[in-house]
């Protein structure tokens, strides 16, 4: 073997692994440097940017400041509008008592106007609804009249449907007088609207003195109107066979008739005739029927009065029916007579024509009509009527009808006998 090498060996043995210890080293101090580095920089504070100013969000409107907003909204609308909407009728149904007073001062300090008096009526009636001494106070408060007197009835009324009782006794309170009346007969309706018997029996309770007045007679009337638009129909049915033959009971069953005959004419006849006999309380109850009849209906009041039973009473039925629905529909109404057969009993509907032709300013249409009437008296009266109208109104085509037109002595004499003779 080479000595020298043999001699050398162990030294390059001790320099390579010297060497690779030393880079075995670095190399982990290298990675034990990188993770503490790492570390110190997970556990120091992280570099922001410049914080901005925080401005402070406004607090949510109170429930006072948004009923303040949607009330001022809904006074807006309502001048356009000739009936409250869902909108309005919700919000003031949704006021409680902590709302109440909020809202009526606000309403207080509104133009004066219709929907001012509609709003405090409306508010003051949920007042009501909850505590109705509290409510009528807050209505007495109130400076115009009109408004004042209407918000009242409102507040007895619903006061009445809720607790009639305690309202009929506060209501005694006042001495005899219009406001002590009017407050009787509007809790009575209003608790009709409940019970239609209770109603009825605090009626009867009433001092006697209020039976007496105007109100207390038409307060019955209002029981059965209100009690009808609840559903309660049959209640009065009830109420009224219950009672004794007299004025109480023929009031209740015209009143009765009233309601009842705007929409079943035929079922309300049938009723009345199984309930009074024949006389003038029974003739007054028909009356009521027709009357309520052409008001809801007054092509179907046509009807029914040129079949009515009674010839008397035909043309006046007749008559009446027609002039309101010409008022509606005079084309129709026209059409409608012209369809009849024949008879004196449509003396009443022609008339009424010729009265709605006046009215509306048709003279020569006025005259046609005027012209099938079949007596000479009414016929000379409502010339003279058209006469004085139409020279009143256009008297050069007065004129110029009355020199192109083929009149009779007897028509030409009543056509000028109301005329102002300096027109």
């Amino acid at each position: 073997m080479n000595r020298p090498l043999v001699r050398t060996l162990p030294w390059l043995l001790l320099v390579v692994t010297s060497f690779v210890l030393g880079r075995w080293k670095g190399q982990t101090s290298v990675r034990h440097g990188t993770a503490a580095a790492e570390q110190a920089s997970a556990t120091m504070p992280a570099a922001t940017a410049p914080e901005r100013p925080v401005t402070p969000s406004a607090p949510p409107p109170s429930r006072t400041e948004v009923l303040a907003r949607e009330l001022t909204d809904l006074h807006a609308a309502a001048r356009t509008m000739p009936v409250p909407d869902a909108r309005t009728y919700a919000f003031f149904e949704g006021l409680g008592l902590a709302d109440l007073p909020g809202v009526s001062a606000q309403i207080r300090g509104m133009p004066q106007g219709n929907e001012q008096d509609l709003f405090f009526a409306m508010v003051i009636r949920r007042w009501a609804e909850l505590d109705g001494p509290a409510a009528l106070d807050e209505a007495a408060r109130f400076p115009a009249l009109g408004t004042r007197q209407n918000a009242e009835a409102g507040a007895w009324e619903a006061w009445g449907a809720r607790e009639p009782r305690a309202a009929l006794a506060r209501a005694k309170l006042a001495g005899p007088g219009a406001s002590r009346d009017r407050a009787l007969a509007s809790l009575l309706s209003g608790a009709a609207t409940r019970d239609p018997r209770l109603a009825f029996e605090l009626w009867q309770s009433a001092p006697e003195d209020f039976h007496n007045a105007a109100l207390g007679p038409r307060a019955l009337d209002q029981i059965v109107a209100a009690a009808c638009g609840t559903g309660q129909r049959e209640a009065i049915q009830a109420l009224a066979a219950a009672q004794p033959a007299g004025v109480t009971r023929d009031r209740l069953v015209a009143a009765l008739c009233g309601e009842w005959g705007g929409h079943y004419p035929d079922d309300a006849l049938l009723w009345l005739n199984e309930t009074l006999t024949e006389g003038e309380s029974r003739t007054a109850a028909m009356g009521r029927i027709f009357e309520s009849l052409v008001q809801k209906d007054p092509a179907l009041a046509a009807t029914w009065g040129a079949e009515f039973p009674d010839a008397r009473r035909r043309s006046g039925m007749i008559a009446s029916a027609v002039s309101s629905w010409a008022e509606i529909n005079a084309t129709d109404a026209e059409l409608w007579i012209n369809e009849q057969p024949d008879a004196p009993e449509l003396d009443g509907a022609t008339f009424a024509m010729a009265a709605h032709y006046i009215g509306s300013k048709d003279m020569p249409k006025a005259f046609s009509w005027i012209r099938r009437l079949r007596r000479d008296e009414a016929r000379s009266e409502m010339l003279g009527n058209l006469g004085r109208a139409w020279s009143r109104e256009r008297p050069s085509e007065f004129r110029q009808f009355i020199d192109s037109t083929s009149l009779n002595r007897a028509e030409l004499d009543a056509l000028l006998s109301k005329v102002d003779p300096a027109s």
